[in-house]
């Protein structure tokens, strides 16, 4: 909240709390991993990290807790049926709250990895190496590193699948009425397949799931907020950045840490940019975006982060090919220095 009022300070009422909590949790994540990069893992350093944020922003934290318990919640467009709705949705929270106290790591992911590593690292204070990127296990070590509680450790495991459903509910809000909405949230956490993560095992989907939905809602918030006039960027030395590049930074960011949480986040930043093709060239543009895009994944081989064995010399050069038609046709219809590709340049950089 605290960054993004220095960024965006005309977007402080229309700001999003999902937005601000995927912010500091790949800002906390990332402190705790440069310190532990650097040196063993600190207690007192984490306990610095989180008191100062808490601090500065101790009024806005008063504020939103307020707005969720104790500020009445109108209920004028609400159906009869969403009454019954959000009682299931209550049910399934309350058996994920249940489930998700425990000591030690279920499930065959939680033992094997996800929650064995966050115990490792909590205990042994000190990064593992050999391992994909683990962001979210090394936030799941806090618990061990805080307060030496297990408990919480595997809590925060869960954190973000709570959250998730506020998330979801916010972002479905901006399509559909609340109702709707609600009935989304429902048949979300009720499928089978994603109520498995809410506490049998430990994962780190939930933690990609929230903050993906928040990204989304960051762009959609960024979208709503380009015509307003005090949104007028910041001024680096002789440059001056515009708050539409400012954003598209911030959200380079959160979907840089997602990919740190699990790599399949790889697609969501390929969906983002064949977003800003599509938005400074229409459907024409976003089509030859899009073999530049299935270009680059083959080119540089990113399935073998799968385990795939697809990589081979054809599977190269037919990236290539396409990669270099679609920069052809973009050449040939808009050219590499016109100003929808400078557009386009500034928002892929970050």
């Amino acid at each position: 909240h605290f960054i993004l009022r220095l960024l965006f300070p005309g977007l402080r009422k229309s700001s999003q709390v999902f937005v601000h909590m995927a912010l500091g949790f790949s800002l906390l994540g990332t402190l705790s991993l440069l310190q532990g990069l650097l040196f063993n893992l600190s207690q007192v350093f984490h306990w610095i990290i989180i008191l100062i944020p808490l601090a500065l922003g101790f009024r806005y934290c008063i504020q939103t807790l307020g707005s969720w318990f104790i500020k009445p919640i109108e209920i004028k467009n609400v159906s009869p049926y969403s009454i019954l709705t959000t009682g299931i949705i209550m049910i399934f929270l309350a058996l994920s709250w249940i489930m998700a106290q425990k000591l030690y790591p279920t499930g065959y992911d939680g033992i094997t990895y996800y929650g064995h590593l966050a115990k490792l690292i909590g205990e042994g204070k000190e990064i593992i190496s050999g391992y994909q990127p683990y962001h979210w296990s090394l936030l799941m070590s806090w618990g061990w590193l805080l307060l030496d509680d297990p408990g919480l450790g595997f809590l925060l495991c869960y954190l973000p699948g709570w959250l998730g459903i506020g998330a979801m509910i916010k972002l479905s809000r901006r399509f559909l009425d609340i109702n709707q909405s609600l009935a989304v949230a429902m048949i979300w956490i009720s499928s089978p397949f994603v109520f498995y993560q809410y506490g049998q095992t430990e994962k780190i989907d939930l933690a990609l799931n929230f903050i993906l939905i928040s990204s989304l809602l960051f762009y959609f918030q960024s979208i709503s907020s380009r015509g307003l006039k005090k949104l007028k960027g910041h001024k680096i030395g002789k440059y001056q950045i515009s708050a539409i590049s400012l954003g598209w930074l911030a959200m380079g960011w959160i979907l840089g840490y997602a990919l740190g949480i699990k790599l399949t986040a790889i697609f969501a930043m390929f969906a983002f940019a064949l977003v800003i093709f599509y938005e400074n060239g229409g459907y024409k543009m976003a089509r030859w975006g899009f073999l530049i895009l299935i270009g680059i994944f083959f080119t540089i081989g990113i399935e073998r982060f799968a385990g795939s064995n697809y990589g081979s010399y054809l599977a190269r050069m037919s990236g290539l090919i396409l990669t270099a038609t679609g920069i052809y046709e973009i050449y040939k219809n808009y050219g590499l220095n016109s100003k929808k590709m400078k557009k386009i340049y500034r928002s892929l950089i970050p």
